[in-house]
């Protein structure tokens, strides 16, 4: 079937669109709103209100909205934004185009009949002239590529062989080569609908409007989207939009859209017409419409989309190359845990990349908590949640033996290497026929029994999107956080890399980071046009009281930044006592090195600038562990003497979801002036815990002895604010909920 497409880099960030009458104005409008927010935006595709309007089909941009479409392909550039249009083909080339007369001059038609030119894929003079006369000259307007939705139809009229090939598949082929068929080196793309298997070849897949927007349809489609890689169908894309009355189902639409393979946000036509003066409102498909807390959890999921552009664009290469899609089904990475097979267990999990399983949440809340009890299948091996901290370790799936159907082993039985699949909970290793295929039913045998299948029941908030990431994984990410400047982010090159580093759980890991120039096909004809960065880390010393670190870049091509500045991010980890860069002693504070710690999400940050990418960096953090290993600080209780090993993993592991859920608690509680404290000088248990991080981030630097100190009293301070929370005395019922709420928060804490 070919490989995967690598796709260009731009296509790993975020699309909008809506099917709505914009003025040129109102498109550029559109693009500075999200400027504004600060909110990324990489694709801006005009619906079929960009063209003429006489047919669903349309080659020519409808002057009434559009009097001067290159000037706004233009701004659209300048802004940093690449620009598509879509395309319903199936009525041809009608004679109000504007390059009617030019494609019937092409063919040799007489223009003055004012017949259409009919669209047939399988006509390879009026295809060449359809793509090179009439798209062409959109496209010289800068137009840089196509959404070819439906309306190619499937009768023999349009090229589809008396309905044996689907016209779809062959459109995909032709507007994804154009370019390179004309010479020009950018490599192809195209948004398409499903044209059948062969179609991973001309990726990105639309998959059609939403008919029905419920929590049951966003159920199946991460389940749909990570088995599409069976068939290399690894960026499917979704129309992320959600309804007016339920914005909780919105928010968690767009959750999935931003840990999908593509985040498309688009609207087919119902955030407008009768619903705007019905009681239940339109839908929404621009998330600033939603209410603040739904908008800033979008808003979030959003910029970590954006942020992870390194690590998609780098898993998007090992898709082209090995053909392992970046968004896959649990069972390719453990083919012999029952429970990676089975939807049926009500996981939304999948694989995502490398490090990452993502799962994101499809069912509501509870009503009074507002938390969704998420449930979790953690893998084999240690893993750490991403938001949490929280340190886990899967076991493989428990084997029993079952009482199975044997095959005698006659010459008329046949046994087959049938790939395996569920049946009450067991796996099928196979399946056998007695006497033959053709006289009976396959018979199925069964070698394992599963339990305790489900390992984790995770309570999530609105803002989280549960991630497990594999313990020693290093994360290469856009430093987003450090700027609002995110249109058009992901078609430049990486001027600053921030690398996560996980090392709870683990003694050594690495990750990788693939680069090129992200819109050519050089990466594929040049040895000097990619580029491979590692950071490979491992703990050293006595009782890991010391990391080592060397980031290194092979390889390069042109755009390749000479220097730029790093950021590792070493998340559920200790303090540093002393940082050596390149073989010098960093300064706290320096010029060009940075160290700082963040109390709120439990890491130690180190920052680098102006590192020429030429050269390896090394790096060498002594660690100040809590007693023991080979730190100075002490304690004269021997339990405290854990070093930087396990007994610090444990300390650590899931504070920074301590700090993030009292501080929801308290949020929840002063917004109905309901918090301990609020008036009351002898209390406070909840307001000093949710304030906790900022005396760890101090410390961490100036008083590491009284960082441990902190962080060891973690339980017994969530247990006083818990306990002051229950004493809370309710007058107003309307109020009660929060507290409950605030008490679901601190146990999950």
């Amino acid at each position: 079937g070919g490989r995967i497409a690598l796709t260009p880099r731009h296509a790993h960030g975020v699309w909008w669109t809506r099917w709505y009458d914009f003025t040129q104005d109102e498109v550029l409008s559109m693009a500075d709103q999200f400027a504004d927010k600060s909110l990324p935006l990489d694709i801006m595709i005009l619906d079929m209100n960009w063209h003429t309007k006489d047919d669903w089909t349309g080659y020519t941009f409808d002057s009434r909205l559009y009097p001067y479409p290159a000037d706004l392909l233009a701004a659209l550039k300048e802004k940093g934004l690449i620009t598509a249009a879509n395309l319903h083909d199936a009525s041809g080339v009608n004679s109000w185009e504007a390059e009617y007369g030019n494609m019937c001059a092409a063919l040799g038609l007489d223009a003055g009949t004012g017949l259409a030119v009919p669209f047939n894929i399988s006509d390879q003079p009026s295809q060449m002239a359809l793509e090179d006369v009439v798209l062409g000259a959109v496209e010289e307007l800068g137009m840089d590529f196509w959404w070819i939705d439906w309306q190619q139809g499937d009768a023999a009229s349009y090229g589809a062989d008396e309905g044996k090939k689907n016209p779809t598949i062959w459109t995909s082929h032709m507007r994804s080569t154009d370019r390179q068929r004309r010479g020009d080196d950018t490599r192809g793309m195209v948004l398409s609908r499903w044209g059948g298997l062969g179609g991973h070849r001309y990726q990105v897949g639309f998959s059609g409007d939403v008919k029905d927007i419920n929590w049951m349809t966003l159920g199946y489609q991460p389940y749909f989207s990570a088995t599409a890689a069976n068939v290399g169908y690894g960026w499917w894309s979704h129309d992320i939009v959600g309804p007016a009355d339920d914005v909780e189902l919105y928010t968690r639409w767009f959750q999935w859209g931003a840990f999908s393979g593509v985040m498309r946000m688009h609207d087919r036509g119902i955030s407008a017409g009768d619903c705007a003066d019905s009681g239940d409102g339109c839908y929404i498909d621009m998330p600033w419409l939603a209410p603040p807390k739904n908008y800033d959890a979008m808003r979030g999921a959003l910029r970590a989309r954006e942020a992870l552009l390194p690590y998609l664009y780098t898993a998007a290469y090992t898709a082209h190359k090995t053909g392992l899609s970046t968004l896959r089904p649990l069972y390719y990475d453990f083919p012999e845990e029952t429970v990676a097979y089975g939807q049926s267990f009500g996981l939304s999990q999948y694989t995502f990349g490398p490090d990452l399983v993502v799962s994101p949440v499809v069912t509501p809340a509870n009503e009074t908590t507002q938390l969704v009890q998420q449930k979790m299948w953690v893998p084999p091996g240690k893993w750490i949640d991403r938001a949490t901290g929280t340190l886990y370790t899967g076991t493989s799936t428990p084997v029993g033996t079952a009482s199975n159907t044997t095959c005698s082993a006659s010459s008329s039985s046949r046994v087959d290497c049938a790939p395996p699949f569920l049946e009450d909970g067991c796996r099928a290793k196979g399946c056998c026929w007695d006497p033959s295929p053709a006289e009976g039913t396959p018979q199925c045998f069964f070698s394992e029994e599963t339990s305790g299948l489900i390992d984790l029941y995770r309570p999530t908030d609105l803002d989280e999107v549960p991630t497990l990431v594999r313990a020693g994984a290093v994360l290469p990410l856009l430093p987003i956080d450090k700027t609002d400047d995110v249109i058009g982010i992901a078609s430049r090159a990486y001027a600053a890399v921030d690398f996560e580093v996980f090392v709870t759980g683990a003694s050594s890991g690495r990750g990788d980071m693939y680069e090129d120039d992200g819109i050519t096909i050089a990466y594929a004809t040049s040895d000097t046009a990619q580029a491979m960065t590692s950071l490979i880390w491992k703990y050293t010393g006595v009782n890991r009281s010391a990391v080592a670190v060397k980031i290194e870049t092979k390889g390069g091509y042109p755009a390749l930044p000479l220097t730029r500045d790093y950021r590792l991010v070493f998340k559920g980890s200790p303090p540093a006592e002393k940082v050596v860069v390149a073989g010098h002693e960093a300064e706290k504070g320096g010029d060009n090195v940075g160290v700082s710690y963040d109390g709120s999400g439990m890491a130690l940050r180190i920052t680098v600038s102006d590192v020429s990418v030429a050269e390896p960096l090394t790096l060498r953090i002594d660690l100040a562990c809590p007693g023991g290993g080979g730190s100075a600080i002490s304690s004269s209780s021997s339990s405290d003497s854990v070093g930087c090993g396990a007994g610090a993993d444990a300390l650590l592991s899931g504070a920074a979801g301590v700090f993030a859920r009292s501080a929801a608690a308290k949020a929840t509680l002063d917004e109905a002036r309901l918090c301990p404290g609020e008036s009351d000088v002898g209390s406070g248990a909840l307001q000093r815990l949710a304030s906790t991080p900022s005396s760890l981030t101090h410390n961490a630097l100036v008083e590491p002895a009284l960082f441990w100190s902190i962080v060891r009293g973690l339980p017994g301070a969530v247990a006083a604010a818990s306990a002051e929370v229950e004493s809370i005395v309710i007058s107003d019922d309307a109020s009660s909920w929060r507290v409950v709420r605030a008490l679901a928060l601190l146990s999950a804490a």
